[in-house]
């Protein structure tokens, strides 16, 4: 019994977590479930009466139109208007007329009134089936007078205050144009004779033609920035204009959660003509009412399973588990003692594996709905793309990430230069395509290794494909894009400039070709900010900068972004017109032989001069070029400007040396580099073995194939191969036994204390070894007479430094060749060797 005292708590603590656990949120699952659901069939039941209503709106336009139409069309009318004398006509024709406007009023007592209007704006008939006073027949001030003469043809709608009875109504007019046959030609052309206006009192017309399928639910009509009345259920509280003002900038044809007097409401709206746009809202809290009690129920229900399964549950666990251990034990007492066992009679656990299985089907089931229910709540049926919901969910999960694995995340936030043209001139139609197209440009243009990491890949049953996309469309043509993992944040303004070229392109939408550009902000956590709110702001901002800047480009937010960031970008910038227009120099360093003295090879080294930033160092720019893919374009640039030289000194006589140009680790890897440099020697006319290169180590040492095969190419052409900077790296004369090399460079950091220890010793070590392997050997930064007596007396070495000249423009550099007694001169000073 001990044992089984012990069993029975340990057997409590799994059980009632593992029922109760469950059972929880599965209730709470459901609630949610049905709390989406009833929302939703809320929402189809008020788009039904939404729709219903504009329905019968129309019917009620068109009826009268037809009417109108007809009426214009009548030869009573005709005559009645042609009929000159007012005394004819009212004595005459005024009884018939009155009559036939009574009857078509009869026949739709909706029209409050129906009148004839003159040209010049008198009103000469009128009928009305209420007894309220006309305040005046001159209607030519009027504004629906002013706005339906513009109407030439056809039909008009207008909505306005009718001062007789002060209410708001909407006018249908129409001019009656026809020909006076009795004295106008043939070829006259018809003239306006008078207009037709029949008036709809707009309150009957639109409240409550269908009962509003809801308690408490407002409507409101409005149009050209105006309310023209508002509408309450019972028990509503009157809504003031101004209140309802901002309800007039939310999206037609779908729902919006918005606040009105603090309350939260949904909202729909519709347009019933031109201009004319009919609301509704209603508080969330009255649609979600009627699944309140449903909701409540639930959880009652699931808590008193709760209390009633429990017990029930370790009962059972007591019986058919605890006492079968109970009744082995007894067994086991009873075998030592008496040496038989009784039988045991055992009982199955196959419901177990049933029950199982059930719950799986029903989670897979759950699991599914709550998938498509996301889908509505998560993602923009226009676009596809994730909506300002899951943005705002995506950013937090990117920040978090950001945060615990250290790692800079940028904003990018994207809005369409003159959208609203577009919409404005093209269609709404046309606007949403352009859209749907720009999504899919952001999918296209942003690479894999951009969004090497999506938000949310560290839960990815979670969320489907669209909702782990970094991309999402805020509302309107505002789009927003997460860049997680960048290395600099220079990365960020790549990637932007690329998705602005590739919107700044033609895109063909139906029958119209839509040019259209991007305003790009860019704000960095934590940079500019450590608040997901701030750091929407602070891109937004950014964003607005841009489009004041001139529009089509991107802007970091430039509070907090640093001066080396800046002056980054701002290379890069000028690097790239830099590239485009050439505007570099290649200066030339000799090389001279210390035995003789006499100039061997110059090695050309690029310099930068630009407009804006002036002398920029090798060391500031050569870098991003590598990172950027620029130095491909200027290290193609360097070989055709050197290979021209070239040609221009053996044009004028010098031909005695060998020109070193240094190619980058993504040059000498590139399957075309050798192409290149042979098209440039054959352009130029010179000699391979005129020109030499140079390579680092960590360029080559690794040996991959493609630079073992283009430097064995090299050499095959007569192509000499340098390596540069030797003793920085791996410094293995051993290893470069192995690689197609001809000269051995050793850097200047290696000789700058030469005289200190056995630094001299080594240096001649290496030389002899370098030698061995029938190398040539370069010793860089010789600034100093000291360094040349620590070098081998005995071995032809070339040396290179500001010793002997620092790197000189060509026209400078050639004059070297002329004056070399004048080097002789400065090396034969007191301290030299």
């Amino acid at each position: 019994m001990e044992v089984n005292m012990r069993l029975n708590s340990k057997i409590s603590l799994i059980i009632i977590p593992l029922i109760t656990i469950p059972l929880f949120l599965v209730g709470v699952y459901s609630y949610y479930l049905l709390w989406h659901k009833n929302m939703d069939n809320s929402h189809t039941q008020l788009e039904y009466y939404v729709n219903h209503l504009k329905k019968h709106v129309n019917e009620q336009l068109t009826e009268s139109t037809i009417t109108l139409k007809t009426l214009a069309k009548d030869s009573l009318v005709k005559q009645y208007l042609l009929t000159e004398n007012e005394a004819d006509r009212y004595m005459l024709m005024q009884k018939p007329m009155l009559s036939k406007l009574s009857s078509i009023q009869q026949s739709n007592p909706k029209l409050r009134e129906i009148s004839l209007l003159l040209p010049n704006g008198y009103e000469e008939l009128r009928i009305s089936n209420r007894n309220s006073v006309n305040y005046t027949e001159d209607e030519s001030e009027s504004g629906f007078f002013k706005a339906m003469q513009k109407k030439h043809a056809g039909f008009y709608y207008f909505v306005d205050k009718d001062p007789d009875i002060n209410q708001y109504v909407m006018y249908i007019s129409t001019p009656v144009i026809f020909r006076d046959r009795t004295r106008d030609t043939f070829t006259t052309r018809p003239q306006v004779r008078g207009y037709l206006t029949a008036t709809f009192e707009l309150e009957p017309l639109l409240f409550p033609q269908i009962p509003a399928p809801w308690d408490k639910g407002s409507t409101f009509l409005s149009g050209n920035d105006r309310i023209y009345l508002s509408h309450s259920t019972q028990n509503q509280d009157p809504i003031q204009d101004h209140s309802l003002q901002p309800l007039q900038d939310l999206p037609v044809n779908q729902w919006s959660s918005t606040s009105v007097n603090n309350h939260k409401v949904q909202h729909f709206s519709v347009e019933l003509t031109d201009g004319l746009v009919f609301h509704i809202y209603i508080p969330e809290s009255i649609l979600l009412a009627s699944s309140l009690s449903i909701n409540s129920f639930i959880l009652a229900l699931a808590a008193l399973m709760l209390i009633i399964s429990v017990p029930l549950m370790l009962k059972l666990f007591r019986r058919h588990v605890l006492h079968p251990i109970d009744t082995l034990n007894q067994a086991l007492d009873q075998l030592k003692c008496n040496g038989t066992v009784p039988n045991l009679q055992t009982t199955t656990s196959d419901e177990l594996n049933k029950l199982v299985a059930s719950f799986n089907h029903i989670n897979t089931e759950l699991y599914r709905s709550n998938q498509r229910i996301r889908n509505l709540a998560y993602i923009d049926t226009l676009t596809g793309l994730p909506n300002r919901t899951l943005f705002q969910r995506n950013l937090l999960r990117a920040i978090d990430y950001a945060e615990r694995e250290h790692e800079m995340l940028a904003l990018l936030y994207l809005d369409l230069d003159n959208f609203k043209y577009v919409n404005d001139n093209m269609g709404h139609a046309t606007g949403d395509t352009l859209l749907q197209t720009i999504a899919n440009i952001l999918r296209e243009s942003l690479r894999t290794d951009d969004m090497a990491t999506r938000v949310g890949d560290d839960d990815p049953k979670s969320l489907d494909q669209n909702e782990r996309d970094n991309f999402s469309r805020l509302g309107g043509d505002e789009f927003t894009i997460l860049l997680p993992h960048l290395k600099a944040p220079y990365q960020a303004g790549l990637i932007a400039e690329r998705i602005i070229d590739a919107i700044n392109r033609p895109i063909p939408i139906g029958d119209h070709t839509v040019y259209i550009t991007a305003s790009i902000g860019i704000a960095l956590w934590t940079d500019d900010t450590n608040d997901s709110e701030e750091l929407v702001t602070c891109a937004d901002q950014a964003m607005y900068q841009a489009k004041q800047s001139g529009k089509n480009k991107y802007c970091y937010y430039s509070p907090t972004i640093s001066k080396q960031t800046k002056e980054r970008a701002k290379i890069e910038q000028r690097l790239y017109q830099a590239t485009e227009r050439g505007c570099f120099e290649v200066h030339y360093q000799p090389i001279v032989d210390s035995m003789d003295l006499k100039i061997q090879s110059y090695e050309a080294l690029i310099r930068w001069n630009d407009e804006e930033l002036g002398f920029v160092p090798p060391d500031k720019f050569i870098h991003i070029a590598e990172e950027n893919g620029l130095i491909m374009r200027i290290g193609l640039w360097i070989i055709t400007n050197v290979c021209a030289q070239i040609q221009q000194w053996h044009k004028a006589g010098y031909s005695n040396f060998k020109v070193g140009i240094n190619l980058s680790a993504l040059q000498v890897n590139n399957a075309d580099i050798v192409k290149e440099i042979e098209t440039s020697v054959k352009h130029y006319d010179i000699p391979y073995e005129s020109l030499y290169v140079e390579l680092t180590e960590s360029s080559v040492i690794k040996g991959d194939e493609q630079v073992m095969r283009n430097l064995r190419k090299l050499r095959e052409i007569g192509i000499h191969v340098a390596l540069d900077d030797f003793g920085t790296g791996y410094s293995s004369l051993g290893y470069l036994r192995t690689l197609p090399i001809d000269i051995l460079k050793i850097d200047r950091a290696f000789i700058k204390d030469l005289h200190e220890g056995n630094n001299s010793t080594i240096l001649s070590a290496i030389v002899t070894m370098a030698h061995a392997l029938h190398m040539k050997v370069v010793v860089e930064g010789i600034e100093e007479h000291e360094q040349l007596q620590y070098l081998p007396q005995k071995s032809s070495v070339l040396i290179q430094g500001y010793l002997f000249s620092p790197p000189k423009p060509a026209e400078e550099a050639i004059q070297l060749l002329k004056g070399q007694h004048e080097i002789e001169e400065r090396l034969n000073e007191p301290h030299n060797r």
